[in-house]
């Protein structure tokens, strides 16, 4: 019962508020929020925020412990945060193709993946017509963006977890690994917009 379930949350932090916790959704299953306790005043990103509700547009579980870990990892573990940016862009692409019936093969990368959502959601710069207004400046943005999974999976082959490296390794920084979080999700957000969208004209 949604309805007794928002109840119940919301006296629960009438009576957590004082001790300076609160109850939080923190992903759905089967279009049913989960929540989880956390202390009030806690940062959480507007990137990671989108990124969720990206992955509830998905009903992608996998992407939600995915941004989980991403969340956990950026300031004590960069390397481990650009490998799950990569991970959770190659999930959200997976997840597109899938719910469309496109097949992935066993030799596609994620650029290629990434590559096939762009055309099928119609992001390919070609797609916008010359007359319209800002063209030129909305092809840039697009192909920029389209270019976002090759970068960042470049970065995590280089400097994310996932590769073994030599004794005097010295990694990127929590900035560094904000940078490629937040490239990531900048594609996840208009890819799952767009795709959203999409199903809409479908009903």
């Amino acid at each position: 019962d949604r309805t007794l379930v928002s109840k119940l949350v919301s006296d629960f932090n009438d009576q957590l508020s004082p001790c300076g916790w609160a109850l939080v959704e923190n992903e759905r299953v089967a279009g049913r929020p989960r929540y989880i306790a956390r202390q009030e005043g806690a940062p959480t990103s507007t990137h990671i925020t989108r990124a969720k509700e990206a992955a509830n547009t998905l009903n992608a579980t996998w992407m939600i412990r995915e941004i989980q870990r991403i969340e956990e990892a950026i300031e004590p573990d960069p390397a481990l945060a650009i490998g799950e940016a990569k991970a959770l862009l190659e999930s959200c692409c997976k997840t597109i193709l899938e719910k469309e019936g496109i097949p992935i093969t066993k030799t596609m990368n994620l650029p290629q993946m990434a590559k096939e959502v762009c055309k099928l959601l119609k992001l390919v710069p070609d797609d916008i017509p010359k007359e319209a207004k800002g063209s030129d400046s909305i092809k840039t943005l697009l192909s920029n963006l389209g270019a976002i999974p090759r970068y960042v999976s470049e970065i995590r082959g280089l400097y994310g977890s996932g590769h073994g490296k030599a004794g005097n390794y010295k990694g990127l920084e929590p900035r560094h690994a904000r940078l490629a979080v937040q490239s990531a999700i900048t594609f996840i957000d208009f890819v799952t917009e767009t795709y959203k969208k999409r199903m809409l004209k479908k009903q």
